[in-house]
This record gives C-alpha cells, sequence and structure tokens, in this order.
C-alpha cells in the first residue's frame, strides 16, 4: 500500500492528476475515486491488490503491474 501512495504522490509530483486506492479506501471515496477517473480527471490510478483479478474498467488502457512476480498468469492477467 505504502508503494502504491508514493507512486501516486510521484506522479503528482510530476504534474501528472494520479490518486490511490486500496481495499481500505471507503466505498463512497473508492466510487469518487473510480468515477473521476473515468472522466478523465485523473489520468493514474495506482492501487494495491484491488484492480487486480476481475477488474473492468473500459476507460483503463495501460496497466503498470509494479511489483515483482513470478507469475506468468498474473503478469497476464
Amino acid at each position: 500500500i505504502a508503494h502504491s501512495v508514493a507512486l501516486a504522490a510521484e506522479f503528482r509530483a510530476h504534474g501528472v492528476a494520479a490518486e490511490h486506492v486500496d481495499a481500505k479506501t471507503p466505498a463512497s471515496e473508492r466510487a469518487a475515486i473510480f468515477e473521476r477517473f473515468r472522466n478523465g480527471a485523473t489520468q493514474v490510478l495506482s492501487n494495491c491488490a484491488l484492480a487486480s483479478y476481475g477488474f473492468d474498467l473500459p476507460e483503463l488502457n495501460c496497466v503498470q503491474l509494479c511489483r515483482p512476480t513470478r507469475s506468468l498468469v498474473l503478469y497476464l492477467q
């Protein structure tokens, strides 16, 4: 989680609208973050184990897997 928060902060430090979300983000705040991402106000959505498995957001067109993995299945998903 700390790494995801730091990544979002680094993007913002370089002028990119970025937000972090994780399982502890309250549902109403999470919905607002996803809505800002959908409408383009947020350009980068950083998360920790939330938007990985079975996540569907058609507006999403690029994903960076910013953690080590030895799982080809996880990487390809």
